[in-house]
């Protein structure tokens, strides 16, 4: 896990984490956690982003053309440390990388409806 504390320039992070998990099954999950989302009225955001055998294999070679690291160190090169989402988004639609999300929205952190 990775864990940061404080705001990065033009960011709505308050602090926050990313995860990886590689699976035995060759696939990948992605985990984002960011406390205290002022967007969303100080609320608590967690997105999963699950990518099967084959599409963890293309993010990989796709990785590996910039990058020589372990695919944690890959993927905090390419994405950031904070896991920006439009990037990682760009890059599995150009290069036809498919995957899987979640968003979970901390309900009882809505006090501003």
């Amino acid at each position: 896990m990775f864990l940061y504390l404080g705001k990065r320039e033009g960011s709505i992070i308050a602090n926050g984490a990313f995860t990886l998990k590689e699976r035995v099954d060759g696939s990948i999950q992605i985990t984002q956690e960011d406390y205290s989302v002022g967007t969303f009225g100080e609320m608590d955001v967690e997105a999963n982003y699950t990518l099967d055998k084959e599409n963890a294999q293309k993010l990989r070679d796709y990785l590996r053309k910039s990058y020589s690291e372990r695919l944690k160190s890959m993927m905090t090169e390419e994405f950031g440390r904070y896991f920006e989402k439009k990037s990682f988004s760009k890059v599995c639609d150009d290069n036809g990388i498919i995957y899987k999300s979640f968003v979970w929205l901390d309900a009882l952190s809505l006090n501003w409806l």
